[in-house]
């Protein structure tokens, strides 16, 4: 800023310069807070979505424990490899405040229950239900979290461009303003003494 010519002109367009980088700080700054909100609101909606993917877990593994025992670990084991993929996951990404964060929709697949077939206890169809809904929910548990990390990136970057535009820029280009007005100020003056000794 420094180098900037003592002008009218260079004074004009410093002054819309300045003008366009304090909009865009307070644009910056209204965009880190947004930003800062939606990450707190993720960070409950993770400890909610865990806590129910944990309880969910420990139901799980209890009804596995249960049909295994009723039905023999070999029996539940091959049931287990026998059955047709339960869902399918496409991943993705979504605009979220000019953050790009995943995505990932679950679609489940229609799967036809071949232990009605055998001579195998209800806990197993059971047991098979629960981990496909404890699936889904580890894989919204993955979107959060990672949305949560980009996020925080995007917060620290926005942190740095408002501290830079508001302890910097801003404040250089207002030094310089003031510089070139006291050297216009200057020649003005010595101007008006020039006509003044002239007459």
């Amino acid at each position: 800023m420094t180098d900037t010519p003592p002008t009218r002109s260079a004074l004009l367009d410093l002054q819309d310069k300045r003008s366009l980088a304090e909009k865009g700080h307070n644009l910056l700054e209204k965009k880190r807070d947004a930003l800062i909100h939606k990450f707190f609101d993720l960070i409950n909606e993770y400890k909610e979505i865990k806590q129910t993917a944990y309880q969910q877990l420990q139901d799980g593994y209890t009804t596995l424990h249960k049909t295994q025992a009723i039905n023999g670990v070999d029996v539940v084991r091959s049931v287990g490899f026998s059955q047709p993929t339960t869902m399918d996951v496409k991943t993705g990404t979504e605009n979220l405040m000019g953050v790009t964060v995943p995505h990932y929709k679950v679609t489940r697949n229609e799967v036809t229950d071949n232990t009605s077939k055998m001579d195998i206890d209800q806990s197993l169809a059971e047991a098979q239900q629960s981990f496909t809904e404890i699936a889904e929910l580890l894989i919204q548990l993955a979107e959060v979290e990672e949305t949560i990390h980009t996020l925080a990136d995007a917060i620290q970057r926005a942190k740095r461009r408002v501290n830079s535009l508001e302890h910097v820029k801003i404040p250089e280009m207002n030094e310089t303003e003031e510089q070139i007005q006291q050297k216009l100020m200057e020649k003005e003056r010595e101007r008006f003494v020039s006509l003044k000794q002239l007459k």
